[in-house]
Order: structure tokens, then C-alpha cells, then sequence
């Protein structure tokens, strides 16, 4: 791997004091024998940092410092293959089109994100969201390869999330963490694993149409099943409003 801070920074200077790094449009150059080459930009110990941009770049991951004062981070059709966002209290956003070498996407404790849309990333198989309290929208769609979706912690204001057309047979989707859900579109998804959802007792669009869902366990309730022990998709506690 590529060392960031040698190749681009030097050892004289002082990481604290950089506040933007812009590696937008850098590639490896084309005469290059290594195959498929790792770029890590490991900026932990770039507390300062406010912005950075690997958008069109060969980046293909990054550490961020665990307390940061980042507020943009541009990503798009860039080679990430693994995005883990912890503890950024000033980041509101982030574009993820046309990352296809993206697998797998962790938002822990990222405060001021409202919303977030992650569509047909061929490569995608995780998505962890967890405490991220101003966490409105969600809409994962179209990730063929997707096989788990999590929502933990407190994501308290999380109202509506779209994973349709997410095609993996294996999917597992846990969404207690979004306590006050209101809608959920789950169509086109191919999973019979049981959906794990708050306990919750109304809700406002709830689209299970062309999908293979079987049940869907609300808090701690048992989940019905009939007498040969298959599954029963009960949502006679839940009114649509």
C-alpha cells in the first residue's frame, strides 16, 4: 500500500495544521504492472481536517481520526471499497454515485446526517447504521449483491426507508434501531429471512409487493407460525395510516 503521508505530505510537516486534502482525478499511471493496487489515505491524525475530495481518484480506503472536524468528504466514482464514519459530528452529507468497487458502508454516531441514498453499487453486501439521531431518510435500492442492513443505537427521527430491488436471497434486514418508522418499501427483494422491526403499532406505506418476505418479528413478540412450523406474516398489530 501507498504510504499518504510520505508520498503526499512529508515527514516535516506538521499533520494538524491540514485542514483540506484534495486527491480528485489521481490514477495510478497507466504503465503500472501492479494489478488492482491499494491506495490507503490513513489521515488519523488529522484532527483539523475539514474537507476531502478523492472523487475520480484510485483511493481505496481511507482511516479518518476518530474525533474530527471534517464537514465535506467527496467520494463520488471514486475506488473506495470500504467507508467507515465514526464519530463526525459536522459532516451532513455524502454522495456515494458511481462507486462500484464500494462493499461495505458503516455511519456510527454521525449526528448531523439527514439522509442517505446508496443505488445499484454492485459490490455493496453491508450497510451499519447506528446512532445517527437527525437521520431521516434512507433508500438503499438496487444492490444485488446486499446481504446485510442494519439500523442500531438511536436513529430515533428515521421515518422512511426504501430497500426494493435489492436482490440477494440472503439479505438479512434489522431495523430496530429506527424506532418511529413510517414507511418501509421492501419490493422486489428476493429474501425470505424474517425482517427485524421496533415495536411499533402503525405505520404510513408499508410495500412488501413482488418480494419473498415471509414475517417480520416486531421487538421481542414471537413470530406466529403454523402448526408444520412455517412462518406467518402477522401484521394484524399494525394499522396503516
Amino acid at each position: 500500500p501507498i504510504d499518504f503521508g510520505k508520498v503526499f505530505v512529508g515527514s516535516d510537516s506538521p499533520y494538524s495544521e491540514i485542514r483540506h486534502i484534495n486527491l480528485a482525478n489521481i490514477n495510478f499511471w497507466s504503465g503500472s504492472s501492479v494489478q488492482n493496487p491499494a491506495f490507503t489515505v490513513d489521515l488519523t491524525e488529522y484532527d483539523k481536517l475539514k474537507t476531502l475530495n478523492i472523487a475520480n481518484s484510485c483511493v481505496t480506503s481511507m482511516k479518518l481520526p476518530s474525533k474530527s472536524s471534517l464537514t465535506e468528504l467527496s467520494i463520488t466514482n471514486s475506488n473506495i471499497t470500504q467507508i467507515n464514519l465514526e464519530n463526525q459530528p459536522f459532516l451532513d452529507s455524502i454522495d456515494f454515485t458511481g462507486c462500484n468497487k464500494l462493499g461495505e458502508v458503516i455511519i456510527n454516531n454521525c449526528s448531523k446526517i439527514e439522509t442517505l441514498e446508496l443505488k445499484g453499487l454492485a459490490d455493496l453486501k453491508s450497510v451499519v447504521i447506528t446512532g445517527c439521531p437527525n437521520l431521516k431518510s434512507v433508500i438503499c435500492t438496487g444492490n444485488k449483491n446486499l446481504i446485510n442492513f442494519r439500523v442500531e443505537g438511536d436513529c430515533s427521527k428515521l421515518q422512511t426507508i426504501d430497500l426494493s430491488n435489492n436482490t440477494n436471497s440472503g439479505l438479512s434486514i434489522y431495523l430496530v434501531g429506527a424506532l418511529n418508522i413510517n414507511s418501509l418499501n421492501v419490493s422486489g427483494t428476493t429474501t425470505s429471512q424474517t425482517i427485524e422491526m421496533p415495536l411499533i403499532t402503525k405505520m404510513s406505506t408499508l410495500n412488501l409487493s413482488n418480494s419473498s418476505i415471509m414475517a417480520i418479528q416486531f421487538g421481542n413478540n414471537e413470530v406466529p407460525t403454523y402448526t408444520g412450523g412455517e412462518y406467518i406474516l402477522d401484521l394484524s398489530n399494525i394499522k396503516i395510516t
